[in-house]
């Protein structure tokens, strides 16, 4: 895994553990959005280490991994 992967990762499980934070004193919304955003985290961690790229936005993520069509996506599956 490269450095750079690593590092949206260990983002994505810190914002994890401040969603269940948020979550334990009924802040809903806000562990909702938190969680969300660790998911994109996630999402940036593959893409990174599949394509190399740093996607910046939300938009630049969803346009480069997951609306592609099947054909493209198989480095996805494995």
């Amino acid at each position: 895994m490269t450095p750079q992967a690593a590092g949206f990762l260990a983002k994505a499980g810190k914002l994890l553990g401040d969603a269940d934070i948020m979550l334990n004193v009924g802040l809903n919304e806000a562990a909702g959005r938190t969680a969300y955003l660790a998911d994109f985290h996630v999402a940036q961690a593959l893409i990174f280490e599949r394509l190399g790229k740093v996607l910046k936005t939300h938009n630049g993520v969803q346009r480069n991994s997951f609306t592609r069509p099947k054909a493209t996506r198989a480095w996805m599956e494995s």
